[in-house]
């Protein structure tokens, strides 16, 4: 929330450095803006109201004769007041990879361990350690298939594939693994080429990452028969009977019992029907 234009305190000023890195994002988009936050110098040229004034940047990190000197740094903006401590908003850019870091609250080092301002130091630290243990990578190629999706009332399946090259930020020695989510099947009027069926969620030595990504269905458009009636219904009168004898015991056992008196019962009855047979075709006196 702000209350003024001009950043000096007002109780009802409030922001975090989510926000702050938000603002800052948004403002990168702008090349006007890249350029005047990447200068370390510029001189105002003299007019009818004022001499010529030079000015420099006071983010004394940002040369390359400071102790805590990046050569990723591009720019960026400091700010204090006594209530909000010293502030620094800071882009940086290093082999492809870019950063905003945002310090708030930060003051001079009252020990002085440091001999400079905390918010420059910690800033310092932190794009350090991000660039030496951290870096972006394709985890990911678009189309890669990550699961199967079946065709209701069909034997048919169809790839579900990843929806875009998913690139994310990865720590040294992190495994990525993924966790999709998608319907196990999908009608024949619902299918479309390239349709969103669902997302992946991506996890790093069990840590899930921020965001989700989308997952396509695979299809060229070639026409899939179904099946008719009768044969889902016969379909589902095998598939009872299958499930009848994966969890009814007793009916088992039954069945089982029922088979062996066929098959002892079958031979006898059989030598009766022979024997029977001779009786019958034997000559009367």
């Amino acid at each position: 929330n702000f209350e003024n234009a001009h950043g000096l305190h007002h109780p009802n000023h409030y922001s975090s450095p989510k926000d702050i890195a938000l603002l800052f994002e948004e403002a990168l988009n702008n090349e006007t803006f890249r350029e005047i936050i990447s200068l370390r110098n510029y001189t105002l040229p003299e007019t009818s109201h004022h001499q010529e004034r030079k000015l420099r940047h006071t983010v004394s990190t940002y040369y390359e004769t400071n102790d805590f000197y990046l050569p990723c740094y591009v720019g960026g903006k400091s700010g204090f007041t006594n209530q909000a401590g010293r502030c620094l908003a800071t882009y940086s850019e290093e082999n492809g990879v870019s950063y905003i870091s945002v310090l708030l609250g930060a003051n001079m080092d009252n020990n002085r361990k440091y001999p400079g301002n905390m918010a420059q130091i910690e800033t310092h630290t932190l794009l350090s350690y991000a660039y030496e243990h951290f870096d972006v990578k394709t985890v990911m190629k678009k189309g890669e298939t990550l699961g199967k999706i079946g065709v209701t009332d069909s034997d048919k399946t169809l790839p579900a594939v990843a929806g875009e090259d998913i690139v994310t930020l990865v720590r040294d020695g992190a495994e990525p693994t993924y966790e999709v989510d998608i319907p196990k099947e999908i009608s024949v009027t619902e299918m479309k080429k390239d349709k969103e069926i669902g997302s992946v969620r991506l996890y790093f030595n069990g840590e899930e990452a921020e965001g989700s990504y989308p997952i396509l269905l695979s299809w060229d458009g070639t026409p899939i028969t179904t099946k008719s009636a009768i044969e889902k219904g016969a379909e589902t009168a095998a598939k009872a009977v299958s499930g009848i004898f994966k969890t009814d015991r007793v009916f088992v056992i039954l069945f089982i019992l029922l088979l062996l008196v066929i098959f002892i019962c079958l031979p006898i009855f059989r030598a009766m029907q022979i024997l029977h047979k001779k009786k019958s075709h034997r000559p009367k006196h």
